[in-house]
């Protein structure tokens, strides 16, 4: 754990760095994260970053960040801002504690699913954009019976102070 909580801090001290330039990365992923030998932590690939001038950007492209590490907002489609940085934080956070990838969607509809297994339903305006998605056109999500939630996930595996970050940086409406 003391080694997961210095490369997570080092992660959000770049991101930091980078936000306040108006930098969005977009594509934050384990495979985009250099570690040294002294566990010194740099963050690659620019390929897809972009600076924006508001907090958030209409008219940007959502076909951005592996799947896996992509929040709700992105994956229904829309405006986004830099807290899709941030929930790719905390799905490389799980995948550094238990070493399983947090929500391992096979395509958009399942990750959006596996998210709303864990978080819950979509708030109103997202599940609208989900309806309004050409993607998505007359699809719909299973049923959910019980919510596996992240606290419970890792619950006894992380201090209640990374749970809680966590749980910070997964919400499902990132205003």
């Amino acid at each position: 754990m003391p080694l997961i909580r210095k490369l997570i801090y080092q992660l959000l001290k770049g991101l930091g760095y980078l936000h306040a330039q108006n930098i969005v990365h977009r594509d934050i992923k384990p495979e985009n994260l250099l570690v040294a030998k002294d566990h010194r932590l740099k963050i690659c690939d620019f390929g897809f970053a972009r600076q924006f001038k508001a907090e958030k950007e209409e008219n940007v492209t959502d076909y951005v960040a592996t799947r896996w590490y992509r929040p709700p907002e992105l994956l229904v489609g829309g405006d986004y801002g830099k807290e899709i940085d941030m929930w790719a934080v905390a799905c490389i956070m799980c995948e550094l504690i238990d070493g399983n990838p947090l929500f391992p969607g096979e395509n958009e509809l399942d990750q959006l699913f596996l998210i709303q297994k864990s978080l819950g339903t979509l708030p109103p305006d997202l599940h609208e954009r989900f309806i309004k998605n050409q993607r998505f056109l007359g699809m719909k999500f299973p049923e959910i019976q019980n919510l596996d939630r992240v606290e419970k996930k890792y619950f006894g595996k992380i201090c209640s102070k990374g749970l809680s970050l966590l749980k910070g940086l997964l919400k499902m409406d990132p205003k």
